[in-house]
């Protein structure tokens, strides 16, 4: 479900020590899915929602929403623009066309200082480096599967899912392969603290619910690029 991935954002903020977080999100069901479960779980994990913005449709205010979200002013040393001192991070819930229209806001009003990060719902799931490239320096979640495309410097054979990841439905794909996983390894997750999917790192809770770990990628250069090493 999507509060996965918002307690996934939650917990990199933590574990990287951005305790002060601005959100920004869209005005519908999405957006309070995924507010609600950030905030309960970075909360509780010692972080601050320093201040929440709600958005809605496309328009021309989308830039004085940004300008009233990051308060940018000049840098005293070299006149650049800086955002808000109080916060230290932004959560961006955003699909993928708003996100490519997100990021170029927020950036011309300060927000190059500190991370922005953001789940699977600003990536498509396939390279399109022309229409991405807009959202470069943007962190997100997402299943492993989907970046499997991607491969290491010098490797020439191709990844064990590279042609799923670049199929038009990697997402499906990679529900179906851990549905079947988990489907005959239930046993052994029961026994262990989880185990490495397509979708994502999976456990289960104490009663018996299926948990996923996403892993992370940053938009460079138009592309979605790993920020571990996935396997092969």
């Amino acid at each position: 479900p999507p509060e996965d991935e918002a307690e996934a954002v939650a917990q990199r903020l933590l574990a990287q020590g951005s305790l002060r977080a601005l959100v920004l999100a869209p005005q519908d069901a999405l957006g309070e899915r995924m507010l609600r479960a950030f905030t309960r779980h970075y909360t509780a994990g010692g972080g601050q929602v320093v201040e929440t913005t709600l958005y809605g449709q496309r328009s021309p205010k989308w830039g004085d929403i940004a300008r009233k979200l990051l308060r940018p002013s000049p840098d005293p040393v070299d006149g650049r623009l800086r955002m808000r001192d109080d916060a230290d991070a932004l959560f961006l819930v955003a699909r993928s066309r708003d996100a490519g229209a997100w990021m170029p806001l927020l950036r011309a009003n300060g927000a190059n200082s500190f991370p922005i990060l953001a789940t699977s719902h600003v990536y498509d799931g396939a390279p399109m480096p022309a229409s991405d490239r807009d959202k470069d320096g943007l962190q997100f979640c997402d299943m492993p599967l989907v970046l499997n495309y991607a491969r290491r410097p010098g490797q020439t054979r191709p990844n064990r899912f590279e042609h799923a990841a670049l199929s038009g439905q990697p997402r499906l794909f990679a529900l179906g392969y851990d549905a079947y996983q988990l489907a005959t390894r239930l046993d052994e997750l029961r026994q262990s603290e989880g185990f490495r999917g397509q979708t994502g790192r999976l456990r289960l809770d104490y009663d018996n619910r299926v948990h996923r770990t996403p892993v992370w990628a940053l938009f460079r250069g138009g592309l979605a690029n790993p920020l571990e090493v996935l396997a092969p």
